[in-house]
């Protein structure tokens, strides 16, 4: 990914926060410009699939 900053930026703007918005960034427009899925499905599959792994995590760590 850094490669990809470095066509486009000088080397002296590459500190680690310009990275990590950079980064942020290029997320953001990919995540929003994905053709024929909604975004809200895939929010909701994450959201669905974080809370299945906390819940069998609490089961698996509250017998104890």
């Amino acid at each position: 990914m850094i490669g990809h900053f470095r066509r486009y930026v000088p080397e002296r703007l590459l500190n680690a926060k310009v990275v990590v918005f950079l980064g942020f960034l290029w997320f953001t427009v990919d995540f929003y410009s994905l053709k024929g899925v909604g975004w809200w499905k895939i929010g909701h599959k994450t959201g669905y699939l974080l809370w299945n792994i906390y819940d069998s995590l609490e089961k698996m760590w509250g017998n104890r």
